[in-house]
């Protein structure tokens, strides 16, 4: 993608960035970490179902969106749960 069309790459990538940021702040999580490693993001949330269901529109709503580019970006994602102290 980003060898075929930068211009719409990067708006691809933002939009992406976009879907993760209204999905993590729509059950009130909070994004600490975004860009930590290529496009990666890192949030928490005072419950797991939150996360869950953060998670389900990270993984639903690319595929609503209409792209620039011939394929929308990929997502993958991994969810913990367990008690956690905020720190800072």
């Amino acid at each position: 993608m980003w060898n075929a069309d930068p211009p719409s790459a990067r708006a691809a990538i933002s939009r992406h960035d976009g879907i993760i940021q209204e999905a993590v702040f729509s059950p009130g999580g909070r994004l600490l970490k975004a860009r930590g490693e290529g496009d990666s993001h890192f949030a928490v949330f005072e419950q797991a179902q939150s996360g869950v269901s953060a998670a389900m529109q990270i993984a639903r709503n690319p595929a609503a969106e209409a792209w620039a580019t011939q394929q929308f970006p990929w997502v993958r994602m991994a969810l913990h749960t367990g008690t956690a102290t905020f720190r800072g």
